[in-house]
């Protein structure tokens, strides 16, 4: 399939971070989720050149393209989603998500479940990284 539009893509996540903000519980995660997403949401629009004598790209950059993941690891300690939402969010609603997993410790079955629900919900199931 073609790759989506710039204006799909912002849509798509704007939905991300609207369902990220949306599944974290404590009222500080949400504001921090939804200025880590409205940042990006500003950011990540393509590179922009500096304005002077020298020619300058600057901008967002995504993580090499060569095959490797970054792993967000939720450990036995974890108490919520609101402590993942930050660290996932900016592969969630990029074209990055596909770069990262996200491993969660046995004992964290009932949040891997709200994970899962939650990236499984968002925008046709491509929400964020997977489990």
């Amino acid at each position: 399939s073609a790759a989506p539009s710039s204006g799909e893509a912002a849509k798509r996540a704007a939905a991300v971070v609207d369902a990220f903000v949306s599944a974290a519980g404590a009222a500080e995660a949400r504001g921090y989720v939804r200025q880590i997403g409205a940042y990006l949401l500003t950011a990540a629009d393509g590179p922009r050149r500096a304005f002077g004598q020298r020619t300058a790209l600057y901008g967002l950059q995504r993580p090499p393209m060569d095959g490797r993941r970054t792993a967000l690891r939720v450990g036995p300690a974890a108490t919520s989603l609101d402590e993942l939402l930050p660290l996932a969010l900016p592969f969630a609603m990029t074209n990055a998500r596909g770069q990262a997993v996200v491993s969660f410790d046995p004992s964290q079955q009932q949040l891997k479940a709200e994970w899962a629900k939650l990236v499984g919900g968002v925008a046709g199931g491509a929400g964020g990284p997977p489990a």
